[in-house]
């Protein structure tokens, strides 16, 4: 049977403070996943490999879920003057 130690309290139990380190403030804002799919989609060629890679998946729910972003990403968004 393997020995086992027992664990170093000073390594073990210190808080991470990576942001502190880095400087959160300076760390790459993430952007929104609809907004973006919502531009990519507007692409004829994006749109009709993101309804491709879709229908590979054997699944009409992942279907029906893909067409309905390309339906939307072509449709006005609220707000807009078009």
């Amino acid at each position: 049977m393997a020995e086992t130690r027992d664990r170093n309290r000073e390594t073990s139990s210190a808080p991470k403070r990576s942001g502190a380190i880095i400087g959160a403030d300076s760390m790459a804002r993430t952007r929104d996943y609809r907004e973006h799919l919502c531009k990519v989609l507007k692409d004829d060629e994006e749109a009709v490999a993101y309804l491709n890679a879709a229908l590979a998946e054997d699944d009409p729910e992942v279907f029906l879920l893909a067409l309905r972003d390309v339906a939307s990403a072509g449709a006005p968004q609220p707000g807009s003057s078009s």
